[in-house]
């Protein structure tokens, strides 16, 4: 009974399932890519602007902390954002938190001490992540795909390989 709602549950919040050949377990598929919505706003200090904007000139890496995550996955989040910005150049990463005013993400800059630019929203992003309430990390290009999402926390060699990744292929 148990197995069959949790299946029901995923399969209403669009995840597909893989079931695992005799054990009668399932397990979520990744999401490899996926579509932001291309009206999505974000605000900072300086006023509104569109997602889209941000991506116009070339693929950017985005860190995403949906607004009822658990703070104490906020020390794994800042260290990602920390390792990806001392590698990279600050301008090719930016993190969105869903926030209602620029209080909260003041506290939130204070709380992590991200230095990248930090933008608030409260639109939903990327669906199956937002509303699962799982921080994550993504190349945004220009066209408004995610790609090579993965979810923070993480084993730390696979932040490594998306900012390496993003090294190579963001101009």
């Amino acid at each position: 009974m148990f197995f069959t709602g949790l299946c029901v549950l995923l399969v209403l919040a669009g995840l597909p399932l893989t079931l695992r050949q005799n054990w009668g377990q399932f397990k979520p598929r990744p999401i490899l890519s996926d579509t932001l919505s291309r009206h999505a706003t974000v605000f900072n200090e300086q006023g509104s602007l569109l997602l889209q904007e941000l991506t116009a000139d070339s693929a950017r890496l985005m860190f995403r902390f949906p607004r009822y995550t658990c703070a104490c996955l906020e020390p794994d989040f800042a260290d990602a954002v920390q390792r990806s910005v001392k590698d990279m150049d600050e301008s090719k990463v930016f993190v969105v938190v869903a926030a209602t005013d620029n209080r909260e993400v003041l506290f939130f800059r204070q709380r992590t001490k991200i230095t990248c630019p930090v933008y608030r929203t409260n639109d939903t992003l990327l669906a199956a992540f937002d509303n699962e309430q799982m921080p994550y990390a993504c190349l945004v290009f220009p066209d408004m795909m995610a790609k090579h999402i993965i979810t923070i926390p993480t084993h730390p060699k696979n932040i490594d390989e998306l900012i390496n990744y993003a090294k190579e292929n963001i101009p």
